[in-house]
């Protein structure tokens, strides 16, 4: 008797202690943390004329490991033809040990759409304008940018609205143009004359500054801004002070109707070229003996200021909660795509030093 009730007494402390870490997985917030500290290992050459290629051995790498990667792959595309990836690229030490194309209409060598990966080169251009002097710090209010343009009935609290909110995706206005809400807030935004004016027109419905409601048009506005204080397009200004030092030559991006390069997607570049880009940030944003990025903008860059996995209400047109699409937000998040650790300036995060540039079906990762 003794002895079943201590199986009994075992199997309730093992189901409490499940239930306890699924409430904790409900209910505690995302823990802060910080991203790992390192110091870059400098590169036996700079590839601003091309990647060297090597075996991954060379570079301390198992190239079965890599194969595995291959036929896995390969037989996930076999048992469902929509499961695709075009091309995948890895580089270990400044050295390309596998460069893989899958996809016939993106060849090596060709451009890519980056989709939001776009908002971390964006990201990268705030941090330049800031260094030379365009713009003070992160901390001036969005519409001061704009105080040429005349907003009726402008919510008070979007004066409250600072650069930093627009880089962490804490601006607390309802925008409602991302993938959760199937672009409605992004297509309207387009259908006017002037996406500037829209988006300063918005609702804000909760405190700049505390809650993270991923934006588009947030990302748009940082192009904007670019724009209004270097005299500049943002492209032109891309080309300058980052394409070119890294000999990124073929770069596609477009305009909105009144000639803003949209910040937040629409852009080409190779696979070659996004990992010169990630390069960069390895290298604290170094390139062959000049510091093209604030090595104290990268590192802001990548330090948590959001914790997507914390926010979970999603609002409709009114403002207020949708629970339907909220509930599947929540599941989304928790157990979907839960790399979302944390958020920097156009940053994802994660706790084990990992950040990534992230679009739709398009990811570039660097450690």
């Amino acid at each position: 008797m003794k002895t079943i009730k201590k199986i009994a007494l075992i199997i309730f402390s093992i189901l409490a202690v499940l239930f306890l870490g699924f409430l904790a997985l409900i209910y505690i917030p995302s823990l802060t943390f910080e991203p790992i500290a390192y110091k870059p290992i400098a590169p036996d050459y700079w590839p601003t004329e091309g990647f060297r290629i090597s075996t991954p051995e060379k570079q301390g790498m198992d190239s079965a490991k890599l194969l595995e990667m291959l036929n896995t792959y390969e037989t996930l595309h076999a048992e469902d033809p929509g499961f695709n990836i075009d091309s995948i690229t890895i580089i270990r030490h400044g050295y390309i040990v596998a460069d893989l194309y899958f996809n016939p209409l993106f060849p090596e060598n060709t451009k890519h759409i980056i989709h939001s990966c776009t908002k971390s080169i964006m990201s990268a251009l705030i941090g330049i304008a800031i260094e030379q002097g365009h713009i003070k710090d992160v901390d001036v209010p969005v519409i001061d940018f704009f105080a040429d343009k005349e907003i009726p009935n402008m919510d008070p609290r979007m004066a409250e609205i600072t650069l930093r909110d627009l880089l962490s995706m804490e601006t607390g206005w309802r925008s409602r143009d991302s993938f959760l809400y199937k672009h409605s807030g992004l297509f309207a935004a387009q259908r006017t004359d002037d996406w500037v004016k829209y988006t300063l027109s918005l609702p804000v419905d909760v405190k700049p500054g505390v809650r993270f409601d991923y934006s588009n048009l947030s990302s748009f506005l940082l192009s904007a801004i670019i724009q209004e204080t270097t005299d500049m397009d943002t492209l032109a200004f891309a080309r300058k002070n980052l394409f070119d030092p890294l000999g990124i030559k073929d770069v596609q991006w477009e305009f909105s109707p009144q000639g803003i390069a949209i910040g937040y997607a629409r852009m080409w570049l190779k696979p070659h070229d996004m990992a010169k880009f990630g390069m960069l940030y390895l290298q604290k944003g170094r390139w062959n003996n000049r510091q093209l990025i604030p090595s104290e903008w990268v590192k802001e860059s990548l330090t948590p200021h959001a914790y997507p996995k914390n926010y979970h209400d999603m609002l409709d047109e009114n403002g207020k909660k949708d629970a339907e699409m909220s509930q599947r937000n929540w599941i989304a998040t928790k157990f979907i795509r839960p790399f979302n650790d944390g958020y920097g300036y156009q940053w994802w995060l994660e706790r084990d030093g990992t950040y990534t540039a992230l679009g739709v079906g398009k990811g570039s990762r660097f450690r």
